[in-house]
């Protein structure tokens, strides 16, 4: 079967039952965990965690529960005023330029703590109104924007000849261009300059090598929170193509789409979970942030069990194969 051919095969058999689904919102673990989630959102002790750092500790700040829930489908849960809240405290927080040198950090200037990546600038920008308090942000998407197609979180990279674009720090960024409701023709440029990178690499290989640069990229992932999988790379493009007619070249779609389809055809496959990436996280402890151990909490423990991850997998190739089909009819 060629690529139409499997994605319609791939649907059928979704629409019939025969893979999993995610839990439903009322199911009862699921509803105790996320209630738990919003009540430490709204209790004194999440405020404080703010207050010392938007994104840190991993994997117990509010960021962290926020994005979950974002994950997991229920962003509507949250009350706007803690959206609100994270974003002010971002604003607040980070230096309103990504500095490529030291010689461009100001005095007292912390690069682990007070630096907005694009990875964390993408998943803020996700979020409802980013405008209303990261407006002075808005200019990165095409200040920072590299020759090849995306972004870098590594500052080194702009300082290379030729500089060379991330997947991961690019994803979050193109995805959220692709949310806002009106795009100026530069922004729409932007949009275009992103599928070209991802197709031309076929969604996970090297251009000089014409290798697979990350293999971990082949096997999906849930939840992703800011980190990349072919999957992910596939549905923006895919996205971009029916919202704004963006070129699209199934055939570089093959490869990416071949893998994904037969780890999700064999019955034993393992799918990757942010918990198992790295252990590490800065810490505040007494009046200072210092190196400590990640610590995870229920919701996101519960949404990294192999049978959970499952569900939700299989429901994002649904989404994949689904858009794949919409995409070749529009080509006719």
């Amino acid at each position: 079967m060629n690529l139409h051919q499997t994605a319609q095969h791939y649907c059928h058999d979704y629409e019939q039952g025969k893979f999993p689904l995610p839990p439903p919102l009322e199911q009862g673990d699921f509803q105790s965990l996320r209630q738990e989630t919003l009540a430490f959102l709204a209790s004194d002790a999440a405020t404080q965690m703010l207050q010392q750092d938007v994104y840190w500790p991993k994997w117990d700040s509010p960021w962290w529960h926020i994005m979950a829930l974002k994950e997991a489908g229920a962003l509507d849960e949250v009350p706007r005023h803690l959206l609100d809240a994270l974003l002010q405290q971002a604003d607040q927080q980070y230096l309103r330029t990504f500095p490529l040198t030291e010689d461009e950090l100001p005095d007292g200037c912390d690069p682990y703590l007070d630096i907005l990546c694009f990875c964390a600038l993408g998943s803020l920008w996700q979020l409802p109104n980013p405008q209303a308090y990261l407006a002075w942000a808005e200019n990165w998407f095409e200040r920072y924007h590299l020759p090849d197609g995306g972004y870098n979180c590594d500052e080194q990279a702009y300082l290379k000849q030729p500089p060379r674009s991330s997947f991961v720090s690019s994803l979050p960024m193109y995805e959220a261009l692709l949310q806002q409701s009106h795009l100026t023709p530069a922004q729409q440029a932007l949009l275009a300059s992103g599928n070209r990178y991802l197709q031309q690499r076929e969604f996970c290989k090297s251009l000089s090598k014409q290798q697979v640069a990350d293999t971990a990229w082949l096997t999906p992932m849930f939840p992703l929170f800011y980190d990349y999988d072919v999957m992910r790379g596939m549905q923006y493009v895919l996205n971009s193509h029916l919202q704004w007619r963006t070129s699209l070249d199934l055939e570089c779609f093959t490869f990416a789409f071949t893998q994904v389809h037969q780890q999700l055809s064999a019955p034993e496959t393992v799918f990757r979970s942010p918990l198992n990436t790295e252990n590490f996280s800065w810490r505040f402890q007494g009046q200072t942030w210092a190196k400590g151990k990640s610590i995870s909490f229920p919701l996101l423990d519960w949404l990294c069990q192999p049978k959970i991850q499952q569900g939700f997998v299989h429901q994002r190739f649904y989404r994949l194969c689904r858009d794949l089909v919409q995409a070749t009819a529009t080509m006719g």
